[in-house]
This record gives structure tokens, sequence and C-alpha cells, in this order.
């Protein structure tokens, strides 16, 4: 921490911290609220937010099946294949992001992969990871995340929805990126740890990509391009939602951002 909070991103982080809480920190507030949130042992699993997102940890599926648990970090996993104990199987995107789309992006891996931690091989079906990044980045990133979702008002007006099929009070968002769009993931416990914070992705938001919103395109056609653009846009991943959006949206439109208009207003 002493390291990494003189770094110019996390002091930006701690400067966003304090203007969405309306009060400044002082070095020793903001060294314990950062120790609470990373590295605070947790009540349920003995383990700290860090560990899950950097280091990764064993976990079980419902069926009793070794899988690895967080392990959110490039670095991390270059070196546990480095010392051949992490093998990657191969691409694996979430969504309705393909392989072949994926695969353009150099900036952030999605696949599956395995990884043998004290002797016991653990499973990832959908592991994904910024790729280049430093550890002050992604302490930044995620530590705004969490401060962003610290009540449910706040969360609402920096665009963040409330996931309620997992066990911690868990946020998710649209966030563009350079050229491509994420789904980024908080989530904390009740003694506000924060418990894991990932991101997938969800699509291209190059210039090409901009252009097509211009482009006309009969209703059948606005109507299968659309979902994509709609989770690009933060909008349910949810198959019958986004059919019905994408229908209510074509209705009338000549192109994509006509569509994108008529479901805003």
């Amino acid at each position: 921490l002493d390291a990494v909070d003189r770094t110019p991103v996390l002091r930006r982080a701690r400067a966003e911290a304090a203007k969405l809480r309306g009060e400044p920190w002082t070095d020793a507030s903001w060294r314990a609220q950062m120790w609470r949130m990373w590295f605070e042992l947790q009540p349920s699993s003995r383990q700290c937010g860090f560990q899950h997102v950097f280091v990764g940890e064993a976990s079980e599926d419902e069926r009793g099946r070794g899988i690895v648990g967080g392990l959110h970090n490039w670095f991390k996993f270059y070196l546990e294949e480095q010392r051949g104990a992490a093998q990657y199987l191969g691409r694996r995107y979430t969504g309705r992001t393909t392989a072949a789309e994926g695969v353009l992006n150099p900036f952030f891996v999605s696949g599956r992969f395995t990884w043998t931690l004290e002797g016991r091989q653990l499973e990832k079906d959908v592991g994904g990871f910024f790729v280049g990044v430093s550890p002050e980045w992604q302490l930044a990133i995620a530590t705004t995340a969490f401060f962003e979702t610290e009540t449910p008002e706040r969360a609402s007006a920096r665009q963040w929805s409330r996931d309620f099929l997992v066990r911690d009070t868990g946020f998710t968002r649209a966030a563009r990126l350079g050229d491509h769009v994420y789904r980024l993931v908080v989530r904390r416990n009740d003694s506000g740890n924060l418990t894991t914070f990932f991101a997938a992705q969800l699509g291209a938001w190059d210039d090409r990509t901009r252009a097509q919103l211009d482009e006309p395109f009969g209703q059948d056609e606005l109507e299968d391009r659309l979902p994509q653009l709609l989770v690009m846009h933060g909008f349910a991943d949810e198959p019958a939602l986004l059919a019905c959006a994408a229908r209510v949206a074509a209705a009338g439109a000549l192109t994509l951002r006509d569509a994108l208009r008529h479901l805003r207003g």
C-alpha cells in the first residue's frame, strides 16, 4: 500500500473517492479504508479481496468440483504459467462476444484454464483479465467502483445496476475503455470488504462500429443487430428482454442510432 499509494492513478482514485463521499481523506483514514477493503480477512472464508482478485484461491462449485476462485490479474497468471502451474486451454467469452471478435482486442484475454494449487488441479470455465495493466491501475479502477456503489443511489447515478443473483451485494455496468466495451462487476460483503472485481468483454467500439450507427438498415436487420448493441450500452443481457426491446426500438427506425433514440424515449 505504501508503494502504490504514491502513484498518480491511486492518487486520482483517492480524490474521486473523496468527491463521492463529500469529505477529504487523511492519510491515516485512507490507509485504514484501503486495508479494510482489500486486506481484511472476511469472516466467512478467512480470505481477503486482494487474494481473490490478484492471487487466486481454491473454491468449489455446486457439484464439489475444484474451481479457480478469482485470479483476475494477468501478471499473476503469467507467473503461474511460467512455472508450469497454470495452463491456458483456449479462448472463451461470455455473452455475445465471439472468439473471432475477442481475439482482435490485445488488451483483454478471456478463456478457459486450469491451475494447480497445493497439489490440486482447479478449473476455470471462463476467466478474463486486462493485459499489460499495472497492479496500481487495477487497484484504482476497482477501488473507484467500490465507492461508486457504496449506496444504491450513488450506484444508480453512476450507471451501475444491482446484481441480485449473487450472495454478496453486487453491481454491474457497461463501460468503454479505449475502443472496447466491457462489463464491470464489483461485489462487497456486509462487513464492507471488497469480495471481487472483474471484467468481461462485450464488444468493440471503434470507428467502424460507430459509423454503423448511421447506416440504413431494414427492420429485420435492425432487430438482428440491436441486441449486441444494447448489451454494450448497459442494457440487461437477457435474451427474451433483448428481443422485445429490439422489436420496440426497430419499429419505424431507419438506423441503429434512431432505434436507440426510440428506446430511450
